[in-house]
């Protein structure tokens, strides 16, 4: 067992025995001989904190188990047979607070075996001013109505096949974001450093920052009615130039062979790159209905051929046992489904992807897809999802031209 998984499978363990304790006692407030009482709360994890809430400790976790079963496009060779997969796509441990009424902190580590081990969310905010945050450390860039929501409450598995295009799927190494919201408006806007991820795309390893930010409008938000629109705007190495490997694309799923879109020279390096994208969500009662559209820009450097990266995906939803999708104002963003009754809510959707890549000189790669898929929630922490995708592309090297899969997940996330 190597050294960074013992202090996390201890941590798992603490929190295992201190949410056993938690459940066990029956009362909801423990005096204490200070001057505030100390409020326990076992719903959906352990949440510890004054009565005054000054300060508080909340613990929490997620687990997603998913098979996959896949042919043509999806597999490993080209013109190979039909494959199947299993993997713990996640497995994360949870932390977050308050300290002194007005600053908060995050932190959240991946355990499981596809993440291999790293940090996900690690800093903390100040929130002294109604409807203003202002965060510092390591966490997601404001930019893509699905990237920001949680993987606990996204409709499908996997997300958009534009996503790994995009470069801002990944945690930056770490940056300042501010946050605002009214009832009506919530936007955000932060400096990043992009180290870690230049790194893993073949840079020199010298520090890239980007500036990204999000508006979202919404005219409508009720317990059972959500209109929303927004847009997002990230400049990419805006202080040096910044070398590339080949985008990708899931096309729905994890695992097999991901279907390569832009087939850069090797070493290519871009002195500039712009990412905008555009989404809007409706939720009345039961149905949803959201779409996403994505444009990144490349500007080759040292005569080096440009490139651009179009996307979009539309996605309607249905509750059949009645419920709402959640709606999380301040931040913009879908919440999960909560079931209102002990057999738990059923959802059904259907989905069109398709993303387009184009490098001067080449022939454009596309992939487009459809999903269908069905939801269940068990309860409020346990879900069962499955999808099945179908896949078209042109231009792609080494694989078919189209595919299938069968995606199950199981999850427990608290």
């Amino acid at each position: 067992m190597n050294t960074f998984r013992r202090p996390v499978l201890s941590a798992v363990c603490v929190a295992a025995i201190a949410s056993t304790f938690g459940t066990a006692a029956s009362a909801g407030t423990v005096t204490t001989d200070g001057d505030q009482d100390i409020v326990i709360g076992t719903k959906g994890g352990l949440k510890i904190g004054t009565k005054d809430k000054a300060f508080s400790f909340q613990l929490g976790g997620r687990l997603q188990w998913d098979a996959y079963y896949f042919d043509g496009l999806y597999t490993n060779e080209d013109g190979g047979g039909p494959s199947n997969e299993t993997l713990l796509r996640r497995g994360r441990l949870e932390t977050k607070g308050t300290v002194f009424t007005d600053w908060s902190y995050a932190f959240s580590v991946n355990f499981g075996t596809d993440d291999g081990g790293e940090f996900q969310d690690a800093g903390f905010a100040y929130n002294g001013f109604k409807g203003h945050s202002i965060f510092l450390g390591r966490g997601k860039e404001p930019i893509g109505l699905e990237e920001l929501t949680s993987s606990k409450s996204i409709t499908t598995i996997e997300r958009a096949f534009f996503n790994d295009a995009t470069d801002t799927d990944d945690q930056s190494d770490y940056g300042i974001r501010y946050d605002g919201w009214t009832d009506t408006f919530t936007w955000s806007t932060g400096l990043f450093n992009l180290n870690g991820n230049v790194e893993e795309e073949g840079g020199n390893g010298d520090d890239i920052f980007a500036w990204t930010s999000r508006a979202v409008f919404k005219p409508i938000v009720t317990k059972d009615q959500v209109a929303h629109i927004g847009a997002a705007y990230s400049i990419r190495s805006i202080n040096d130039d910044r070398a590339f490997g080949a985008a990708t694309t899931r096309a729905g799923v994890r695992g097999g062979d991901r279907p390569v879109l832009l087939n850069l020279p090797v070493g290519y390096v871009s002195d500039y790159d712009g990412q905008i994208g555009l989404e809007a969500l409706y939720i009345a009662g039961p149905a949803s209905v959201q779409g996403e559209y994505f444009r990144r820009d490349l500007d080759g450097a040292n005569g080096g051929p440009d490139a651009d990266v179009n996307g979009f995906y539309i996605q309607a939803a249905y509750t059949i046992t009645g419920e709402a999708r959640g709606y999380k104002s301040a931040s913009a963003v879908p919440d999960k489904i909560k079931p209102k009754s002990a057999r738990g809510a059923y959802e059904v959707f259907a989905r069109y992807d398709w993303v387009n890549a184009d490098v001067d000189g080449s022939d454009d790669r596309e992939v487009s897809g459809i999903r269908l898929g069905l939801n269940w929630y068990a309860n409020d922490y346990i879900r069962f999802g499955m999808n099945y995708i179908y896949a078209d592309s042109d231009n792609l090297v080494n694989n078919d031209e189209d595919g299938n899969a069968v995606a199950l997940r199981g999850q427990i996330a608290f």
